[in-house]
């Protein structure tokens, strides 16, 4: 069974960038907010934050976002060519090259560099949902599959996020993978 990444930019999560930013609380991972939510997913739900955790690596800089969110799903997804790929190669030889990044990596080339990286292997599902009520509804469903119970023995799923967020003096676009998740 191929491997899953899922790619996902909401309207919502568009047109409500600036406001969620100024109202968002951050939980630490170690704090016991955290721990509460973190207790309150299922044992599935559990496995897979412990395996996101040991995948993830920060960005080497400040562009290499959609970089550091590729090399953590090709480790999720225990590609064999994982190992082989770092932030800068992605970015000097499959982002540049192709004409991927412009002003950063849109969703539409976000996906095209998973589908690479993948060599025809993983399955890239690309939503950008303008409704918010239709993309809120989608995205819970897709949390749900992929951090619920009923994942069973299926293949880890991977969602990674591209969304919009305003960082003063650089932009506002980020992308990032979930890496758990609560209908708590």
């Amino acid at each position: 069974a191929a491997a899953a990444a899922m790619l996902a930019q909401t309207a919502a999560a568009t047109e409500a960038a600036e406001t969620v930013q100024s109202e968002l609380t951050v939980i630490w991972l170690h704090s016991a907010e955290s721990q509460h939510l973190i207790n309150s997913m299922g044992p599935g739900g559990r496995s897979l934050l412990e395996l996101w955790k040991a995948s993830w690596e920060p960005q080497e800089n400040g562009a290499y976002c959609a970089p550091a969110s590729a090399v953590a799903a090709l480790r999720l997804l225990k590609f064999p060519s994982a190992s082989a790929w770092n932030q800068t190669r992605i970015f000097n030889e499959v982002l540049q090259p192709l004409g991927l990044f412009t002003a950063g990596v849109s969703l539409e080339h976000g996906a095209r560099m998973m589908q690479g990286l993948g060599a025809g292997e993983l399955l890239v599902e690309e939503r950008c949902i303008l409704d918010p009520v239709e993309a809120e509804a989608k995205l819970h469903d897709d949390l749900r599959a992929a951090f619920g119970e009923e994942q069973g023995s299926a293949p880890p799923t991977c969602i990674l996020a591209n969304y919009r967020r305003w960082v003063p003096g650089r932009g506002g676009g980020h992308w990032s993978p979930l890496g758990g998740w609560s209908e708590k």
